[in-house]
């Protein structure tokens, strides 16, 4: 029970959420500004940690990334194509 607990509760840090999606924090936070161009609704929500700690829940970015499409490049005659 406590393993399950700790799933649904990891949090990923700033740096770690980067490392795990492949984006860089300015990306990040354009996602999540509802006035940029790159906000993305469905990307996690961050939570307060601390006055200056912020969060994400693993579960959660790992359910956004399994949302995205694939996309896959293939070798095409005149080039690489999605």
């Amino acid at each position: 029970m406590s393993e399950l607990i700790q799933a649904v509760y990891a949090i990923l840090r700033k740096r770690q959420l980067c490392q795990r999606i492949g984006l860089s924090s300015a990306q990040i936070y354009a996602m999540l500004d509802t006035n940029s161009p790159s906000h993305d609704p469905t990307f996690p929500c961050q939570i307060r940690l601390g006055a200056s700690a912020v969060g994400w829940f693993e579960h959660e970015v790992e359910a956004w990334l399994a949302s995205r499409p694939r996309a896959r490049a293939f070798p095409q005659q005149g080039g690489w194509h999605e």
